[in-house]
């Protein structure tokens, strides 16, 4: 009888100091802060980089400053510079927009030419020298020799108030050399019809030499 009760308490002892040990693992786990588990998902967001492309970030800062660069949209377009003063359609595929401070060309729906005065300033560092370029010899020779051909028209743009003076007969080349005036008298020299671009006529204002297009002219004589 005397062994069956030492054993008992011996039984007893060991459930004890098993309990013992079970409470004590539960105290030092939650004692302990669980780390987090690491999502695939976060993960791959905290590699990522918040910075937009410089592409990106050059094109919205072109549009919040009000300037049209080569290869922007219609949309973008008007977004940074609003709707222009007159819209030119040139078949099949190309347009020209006329803004106070310029013209935009567009091609195929993108800008392929852009002549604004604020958009030159922005894309050219180079500080702008005041003086007036000497005019060459050569072009003055052939602005009189415009002025000495046939025919004789007037500038009509309301819209604009002027007419761009180009270096070459087309939109899609060249420059603008300068603004004639609306109402100005031109002295128009050989004209040429180009199937993309209308029809053009060769004249010189202020000692320049450039051509302009002939649908907005009205003949004199």
């Amino acid at each position: 009888m005397q062994s069956r009760w030492i054993t008992d308490r011996r039984r007893l002892g060991l459930a004890l100091l098993a309990a013992a040990v079970v409470l004590a693992q539960g105290r030092v786990n939650g004692a302990e802060p669980e780390a987090p588990a690491t999502s695939p998902l976060a993960g791959a967001a905290a590699g990522q980089s918040t910075t937009a492309p410089d592409a990106e970030t050059t094109l919205a800062e072109a549009i919040c400053a009000g300037t049209v660069l080569k290869e922007m949209t219609v949309d973008q377009v008007l977004s940074a510079r609003g709707e222009p003063l007159r819209k030119q359609v040139i078949p099949p595929d190309a347009e020209l927009w006329h803004y106070a401070d310029g013209e935009v060309a567009f091609s195929s729906g993108r800008v392929s030419y852009v002549d604004l005065d604020r958009a030159q300033r922005r894309e050219d560092p180079a500080p702008q020298s005041p003086k007036t370029p000497a005019v060459p010899r050569i072009e003055k020779d052939a602005a009189a020799k415009a002025a000495q051909s046939a025919g004789t028209a007037r500038v009509h743009t309301p819209g604009d108030g002027f007419l761009p003076l180009r270096s070459e007969p087309t939109i899609r080349r060249g420059k603008r050399v300068l603004k004639i005036p609306h109402g100005t008298e031109l002295t128009l020299g050989e004209c040429v019809t180009r199937r993309d671009d209308g029809r053009w006529c060769r004249t010189g204002y202020q000692g320049r030499t450039g051509w302009v297009a002939e649908q907005f002219l009205v003949r004199i004589k």
